[in-house]
This record gives structure tokens, sequence and C-alpha cells, in this order.
């Protein structure tokens, strides 16, 4: 409900919609949404079937969507609503989907690394724009493959978020592209030297590891074929 591109097409659909958002008129409607940064979020919902609160260890406003999803698809199927909340308070990212990994090293890791988009980028960097506690906030971000001609603009506005972070050091990797996020953080603010570009990720790799100290907090996230995870294997073994 609270995509209006997705709803100025739903009339066209024969069959029975079910709505879910945080608007007023979603079928599925989120409200009272309590953002805890790394420790997930609550939401109460409303149901066409009753309310209920739904409580996860999942991060960002993204799985908000996600599981107000998730939600909708089980009310529809009369899944009762205790049961609803229970498997919403069990659920698990998916490996390199947004994993929190503490490190005994010291470090917070996000793991996002499995792919990437713009908007997801964004979602991401909002999680750790809300974190606390953290000495330093790091993001390793790989190049958004396939944007085709709008990937400049998009890797730009991505580097305005990325500012916007409150971000202390930022790697980018990747191409022309990546090059235009970094440009865009620089040109928004951030120090040049917090800045890092590159197209070779073990170099990337070689200066991360110079810079992250215990007590950051480090997200890595990219498109599936910059290979982030190897950022991600190699921090997780240079903390144990």
């Amino acid at each position: 409900a609270d995509d209006p591109r997705i709803m100025s097409r739903a009339h066209v659909f024969a069959g029975r919609t079910v709505t879910f958002g945080v608007r007023s008129d979603a079928d599925v409607q989120a409200s009272e949404v309590r953002m805890r940064g790394l420790d997930g979020f609550s939401a109460s919902v409303r149901t066409p079937a009753g309310a209920l609160q739904l409580d996860t260890s999942l991060l960002g406003t993204g799985n908000l969507s996600n599981v107000l999803a998730a939600t909708a698809v089980a009310v529809t199927f009369d899944v009762p609503l205790d049961a609803i909340a229970s498997r919403v308070s069990a659920l698990r990212p998916a490996r390199r989907r947004g994993e929190l990994l503490r490190l005994p090293g010291g470090v917070t890791l996000i793991d996002d690394s499995y792919n990437s988009s713009p908007t997801a980028l964004k979602h991401s960097l909002e999680v750790v724009a809300a974190a606390t506690g953290s000495a330093r906030k790091v993001a390793v971000l790989g190049e958004m493959l396939e944007l085709g001609e709008y990937g400049s603009l998009l890797h730009g506005e991505c580097g305005q978020a990325a500012k916007d972070a409150g971000l202390d050091c930022l790697f980018v990797v990747g191409g022309a592209a990546a090059g235009e996020l970094a440009d865009a953080a620089r040109k928004a603010g951030m120090p040049a030297g917090s800045i890092v570009f590159t197209s070779n990720r073990e170099e990337a790799l070689t200066e991360l590891l110079k810079r992250v100290r215990p007590g950051d907090l480090v997200l890595v996230k990219g498109s599936r074929g910059i290979g982030l995870d190897v950022v991600v294997d190699r921090l997780k073994a240079e903390f144990a």
C-alpha cells in the first residue's frame, strides 16, 4: 500500500488483493513502529483477523515490509495471530543477507554482502545511522551492477546516503559507477581522507584491515559480482 507504483496497477488484477504497509488504508497496517537499531524492530499491526504485536531481530525498514508481506499472506490463509507473532520473533536473516555478527575480537559486522541495489543499500545505511554504542561506523560498499543508464545517478544518490549515515570511513570497490558513489560522498561533506575508492578488492581489504579496530561497526554490501563476501570472511578471521 505504501508504493504508489504498485497501487496504480492493483486495479487491473482480477483476483483478491490484500495490501500491507504503514498507510492507514492498508489491509495489514503497521503503526507504532519502533526501530531499535541493531536490535531489530517492533510494531503494532492491524489485520482483518485482529490486531497483534510483532517483534523481530531483523534489521531495518526493508525488513518491516518483508514481515508485513508475510503477515498478509499468513492472515489470508487463516494462520492464527499468535502463531504469526511467534514465527516472526523467530525469524533470522539468510546467510550474507543482513546478518549481524558480533565478532570475538570486538568488531560488530553487518554482513549484507550477497547482493545490493540502491533501495536496499539505503535501508542498510539507515540501520548503520541508527546504531548506537560503536566506536566508529565503517562501510565497505561494492558497485551495484546492471543499473544501466541510471547507474551513475543512483550511485551518486547512495554516496549522499553514505554521508548522511554518519560514516567515519567509507570503502568503495568497483568501476566508474562506484567512483560516482565515492565522489558524491566527498562532495556531500565526507573528508577525502575517510574515503577509499579502488577497483581492486584486495587493495580495499588491505587498507580496511589497517583501519578497522575493536569497537567498530562495519557494514559490507555490494553486488554479487563484486565478491565482497571475501572481505567478510577475512574480517571474521582477523577478529576471531
